[in-house]
């Protein structure tokens, strides 16, 4: 088993037929470190457009109901219609 140095020396005596793998692999790792990175920035930003999607929905929500409780007796009855001529 070779230590820490004893690899070096070894990595150095082969270098010429080592770098190409050596170089292969950095470059693999930076472009899977890069994949990583995307696909976590993409799903955090997925998730945050999601919950402000949901909480402009209730929102809306809301809105709508205030509206509805404001109508008098016709209004009312006029949009229980137009929804349930839209069905």
């Amino acid at each position: 088993m070779l230590g820490g140095g004893g690899l070096l020396i070894v990595l150095m005596a082969f270098w010429s037929e080592v770098w190409p793998y050596v170089v292969g692999s950095v470059v693999l790792g930076g472009i899977g470190a890069i994949g990583w990175w995307l696909l976590r920035t993409d799903r955090r930003v997925c998730a945050r457009d999601r919950r402000w999607r949901q909480d402009e929905a209730v929102k809306a929500g809301r809105r709508t109901l205030a509206e509805v409780d404001a109508m008098v007796c016709t209004e009312f009855e006029e949009l229980v219609a137009d929804l349930c001529g839209s069905l």
